[in-house]
């Protein structure tokens, strides 16, 4: 996961705070079908990237890196990458992204 996201900083340096936000909120959602609705316009945009750095999977909805955000569709992430997640990524913001 820490190589996926280097890989995010160097192919999306606009977007990476989005994406790691992103990345925060899966890691505490039911690991498949998470319905894209649940997430801003701005954190769909970033799923192509996840998708690209294989931190995520279309479930019914195909990303490209540079494709719209759609409102349909869902996603998954799988339990290993969320658990890294939640225990090596997020530090002290725990708290914050439950919160938000």
């Amino acid at each position: 996961v820490r190589m996926s996201m280097k890989k995010l900083e160097e192919t999306d340096p606009g977007g990476t705070m989005v994406a790691y936000s992103l990345l925060r909120k899966l890691a505490y959602l039911h690991p498949s079908g998470m319905p894209l609705e649940l997430f801003r316009p701005a954190e769909r945009r970033r799923f192509g990237v996840l998708k690209k750095q294989s931190l995520v999977v279309a479930s019914t909805q195909q990303w490209t890196a540079g494709e719209r955000s759609s409102n349909s569709g869902s996603v998954t992430m799988h339990a290993l990458t969320q658990e890294v997640v939640r225990g090596h990524l997020m530090g002290s913001c725990k708290g914050k992204v439950v919160c938000e």
